[in-house]
């Protein structure tokens, strides 16, 4: 969010001689950053998805053999 609000504000709030270059840097590092925390949910989210299926086999062979 830093990045997505700097990248829009930066160019009304200074006189940087090339201020809409940054803008357009701060948003696509946002955007990257974006990407990258979205990739990351699913990755993680399938890890634990694969997690559970394991443990699930453990607990049911454990209530099995009693």
């Amino acid at each position: 969010m830093y990045f997505l609000v700097a990248g829009v504000s930066i160019n009304n709030l200074t006189t940087v001689p090339h201020g809409l270059l940054i803008e357009i840097v701060f948003i696509i590092i946002s955007a990257a950053l974006l990407l990258v925390g979205v990739f990351n949910y699913f990755k993680q989210k399938r890890k634990i998805t694969e997690s559970e299926k394991h443990i699930g086999d453990y607990k049911l062979e454990y209530l099995n053999k009693e």
